[in-house]
């Protein structure tokens, strides 16, 4: 548990293996997950305390090396993901043919995977990035 003295490197790095246990946890690890969640909460809230503009004191490299991180991540739970135009087991599938069910499963893994604090993020950085003058999308 972070302390009072505990550095925004440090929380970010704690932060950072939460959520990489996050993504690793198998989708029926419910108890796990609901702590992990809960330990993620406390952790931003603990660096919140730090100021929102302290992405602008970061170098651009480390903006960039983030927002690669963060793209890798995204990709992980991507890969989770169940195909949906592809039928499972036979002519129907979860949603009785039509991919709705699978649609829903996804959704409920980009909710528990916090997708949407990591598309946040994402644009967190690219903003910080275009400010100055540098194009987020372009892949070295």
């Amino acid at each position: 548990m972070a302390d009072s003295d505990t550095s925004l490197d440090e929380l970010l790095a704690e932060l950072a293996e939460v959520q990489q246990r996050l993504i690793e946890l198998p989708s029926d690890a419910f108890a796990e997950r609901f702590e992990l969640r809960g330990r993620q909460y406390a952790l931003r809230e603990q660096t919140a305390r730090f100021s929102s503009d302290w992405d602008l004191d970061r170098s651009s490299e480390d903006l960039v090396a983030e927002l690669a991180s963060l793209r890798e991540r995204l990709g992980q739970l991507d890969r989770q993901k169940i195909d949906v135009a592809t039928p499972h087991g036979g002519a129907s599938n979860a949603g009785g043919g039509d991919g709705w069910g699978a649609v829903q499963l996804n959704q409920g893994i980009d909710v528990a995977q916090g997708a949407g604090d990591l598309h946040a993020r994402i644009g967190r950085i690219k903003a910080i990035l275009t400010d100055r003058g540098i194009d987020p999308d372009e892949r070295p």
